[in-house]
């Protein structure tokens, strides 16, 4: 078995949402001092790769520890997007219906994530249209995840596409990396 780490390593260079607190990463004890290391983390909840369930955009939604552990597993697809500009369309989904029936996420390559820890990561990243994410969120899926910050448009103020997918109680799960590494392999 190969194990591919999808996340991004947390250190005081890694992009993070424009608003939220800088991260801190901070040494507070070190072996020659205090015979242990140790290191104080400041940072928020959706820094580096992580999820976001349905409670991020509705008062009432799930938090993440109601939400039930079968949740966060089940087989995924890796759908190549790197192609497609700045909007991810539904046709560009539709090829692969028959392997997004038969998973529980699906993973969406940008080959954004090359630009993390650069300011142009922020920048005019690919996002869902409104109608692929209705139409990702017709499948009996646990999430949808992609390489890029957020699945809204960079400065976006309602998140449609955020409340849309959580509204359907699935997750979301950003700023994922080496997605590239799992293209046409089902897992």
């Amino acid at each position: 078995m190969k194990i591919i780490d999808l996340s991004h390593t947390i250190n005081t260079a890694m992009s993070f949402y424009p608003g939220a607190h800088i991260p801190v990463v901070k040494r507070i004890h070190h072996v020659a001092d205090d015979g242990f290391n140790e290191l104080e983390l400041h940072l928020s909840t959706h820094s580096g790769t992580h999820l976001d369930c349905p409670f991020h955009m509705d008062q009432h939604g799930l938090k993440l520890d109601e939400l039930p552990l079968s949740m966060f597993t089940g087989p995924a697809f890796v759908i190549d997007c790197s192609t497609c500009d700045r909007r991810i369309e539904r046709g560009h989904l539709l090829p692969h219906q028959h392997e997004i029936e038969r998973c529980q996420f699906v993973l969406l390559h940008t080959g954004w994530s090359a630009k993390w820890g650069h300011p142009d990561y922020l920048k005019d990243y690919p996002v869902l249209t409104q109608d692929a994410a209705e139409w990702l969120c017709r499948f009996n899926l646990n999430g949808i995840g992609m390489d890029t910050i957020s699945p809204d448009e960079v400065g976006s103020s309602d998140f449609p596409i955020h409340k849309l997918i959580l509204g359907h109680k699935h997750i979301i799960i950003e700023n994922m990396n080496n997605l590239d590494k799992l293209i046409g392999i089902n897992h």
